[in-house]
């Protein structure tokens, strides 16, 4: 598994973490739980790469983290 697709995993297990929130509320939860939790360089990985695989909700959050 390379670097990416680990992050678009994590990424994509936070968001469905928090799946019991509505979408809005759910995108920024895990938004903030990255901020609090990943590494800067985690995040600009994430930027970087592709966002390919991400769920509807790690991607909202993922353009909340690139704002």
């Amino acid at each position: 598994m390379s670097d990416t697709q680990a992050l678009v995993r994590m990424l994509n297990q936070i968001a469905a973490n928090h799946s019991y929130l509505d979408a809005a509320g759910a995108a920024q939860a895990t938004a903030a739980h990255v901020v609090r939790f990943w590494t800067p360089q985690m995040r600009a990985d994430l930027q970087a790469d592709s966002r390919e695989g991400l769920s509807p909700i790690a991607a909202v959050a993922a353009d909340l983290l690139a704002n």
